[in-house]
């Protein structure tokens, strides 16, 4: 494992915040590695602000949108297809409508 001296990590960690907290809206890359094998098999992985090139875990691209939404945004904006534009419920088998 190619590890980094203690100071080196600290510094590129607040790099990275700084990238984040500097950006004024974030776009992630919708083609996330390994998303084909489930939200479960990807936790603690990270992905890339294509405006930033700040990364950040799922985790946090989450609460993120969220937020987002919250302010009566589109979270398809940050992620695209985070969310289908019209979300068809089935209450029925059956139930076509």
């Amino acid at each position: 494992m190619n590890e980094l001296p203690n100071s080196e990590r600290l510094a590129a960690i607040q790099a990275n915040v700084d990238k984040l907290n500097s950006c004024p809206r974030h776009e992630f890359n919708p083609a996330i590695p390994g998303i084909e094998q489930g939200v479960g098999a990807m936790f603690g992985q990270k992905i890339e602000c294509k405006r930033c090139n700040g990364k950040a875990d799922l985790l946090y691209v989450n609460a993120y949108i969220r937020g987002y939404e919250a302010a009566g945004k589109d979270g398809n904006d940050i992620l695209p297809g985070w969310k289908p534009k019209e979300l068809k419920r089935r209450f029925f088998k059956g139930d076509d409508e």
